[in-house]
């Protein structure tokens, strides 16, 4: 995935947003698919928050879940053993 971005800030700029960020109470906590630490930078310095790693994983899930065959298992007899 090519991410293209139609501006950026300033060197200066991403740290201001970094420290302001980071302050406590100031951002929303880390959540492993919607705002881990590459949503993180990216958003510092872009002001987009994505994960190429995060996107790239759920694709993958997605093909596999279309490729697992599923049995559907009674509960009667999932119950029995």
């Amino acid at each position: 995935m090519t991410i293209y971005f139609s501006a950026t800030y300033s060197p200066e700029e991403t740290v201001q947003r970094a420290r302001e960020h980071t302050k406590p109470g100031k951002n929303r906590g880390y959540d492993l698919f919607f705002h881990n630490c590459e949503h993180f930078v990216i958003w510092f310095k872009t002001g987009v928050e994505e994960s190429e790693q995060i996107d790239e994983f759920l694709k993958f899930l997605g093909n596999v879940s279309r490729r697992v065959k599923v049995k559907k298992i009674p509960v009667t007899d999932w119950r029995r053993g």
